[in-house]
C-alpha cells in the first residue's frame, strides 16, 4: 500500500511526499499541470523555432553563396525571431533549471551550425571549379 500526501508550498509548486519502493519516505517537487493556453503557446513557439531556424540557415547560406547583403540581414532578422520564439517557448512551458541551459545550448547550436557547415563546404570544395560551371560548358 502506497501513501501519497501533497503539501502546497506556493501557488505553482506542490511538494509530493510518498513512500518509495524501499519503504523510505521520498520528497519530490511537482509542478501544477500547464493550462491549455500554455500548451498551445508552447506548441506554436516550438513550430516557430523550427521554421525560423530553417529560414536563418537558408538565408545565411544563400547570402554567402550570392554575396547578398540583404540575405545576410534577413538571416540576422530570422535569428532574432528565433531567439524571441525560444524565449516564448521557455516562458510558456515554465522551464527552469537545467532546461534553461538546454534551451540556451540549443539556441547557440542554431547560431553556430550554419556557419560551421558553410566553412566545411568551402573547405571541402576549395580548389574545385565553381558550382555554376558544368563540365559540358568547359
Amino acid at each position: 500500500m502506497t501513501l501519497h500526501f501533497e503539501i502546497p508550498v506556493r501557488r505553482s509548486l506542490v511538494i509530493a511526499i510518498s513512500r518509495g519502493k524501499a519503504g523510505c519516505w521520498e520528497e519530490s517537487a511537482m509542478d501544477e499541470p500547464l493550462g491549455l493556453q500554455s500548451i498551445m503557446i508552447g506548441t506554436l513557439s516550438g513550430a516557430a523555432i523550427v521554421l525560423t531556424g530553417a529560414f536563418y540557415a537558408l538565408f545565411f547560406a544563400l547570402g554567402r553563396l550570392h554575396e547578398s547583403r540583404a540575405l545576410i540581414v534577413a538571416s540576422i532578422v530570422s535569428f532574432a525571431l528565433l531567439a524571441v520564439a525560444t524565449y516564448a517557448f521557455a516562458m510558456a512551458l515554465e522551464l527552469r533549471g537545467i532546461w534553461i541551459v538546454v534551451t540556451a545550448v540549443m539556441l547557440t547550436g542554431y547560431f553556430v551550425a550554419p556557419r560551421a557547415i558553410w566553412r566545411l563546404c568551402v573547405g571541402t570544395h576549395e580548389g574545385s571549379s565553381p558550382i555554376n560551371q558544368s563540365r559540358a560548358t568547359q
